[in-house]
């Protein structure tokens, strides 16, 4: 949330709504970088499947 600038008093929107929202970004080149999701022991499975997903060095990025 940092990374938009978006903090605790958008709590509650609607992400289909008009206040928040998404337009096309900036046209550059990244690289996306999977990984297994965390803290979901309980999964089964499923807690090994690379489910998470991040642009590489992205300094927004808190667990890699």
């Amino acid at each position: 949330m940092r990374a938009l600038s978006i903090d605790k008093s958008a709590n509650g929107e609607d992400l289909c709504g008009d206040k928040l929202y998404v337009i096309e970004g900036k046209n550059e080149a990244f690289s996306i970088v999977t990984a297994k999701r965390i803290g979901i022991d309980y999964a089964e499975e499923a807690k090994e499947y690379p489910w998470s997903f991040y642009i590489k060095d992205n300094p927004y990025v808190s667990v890699k």
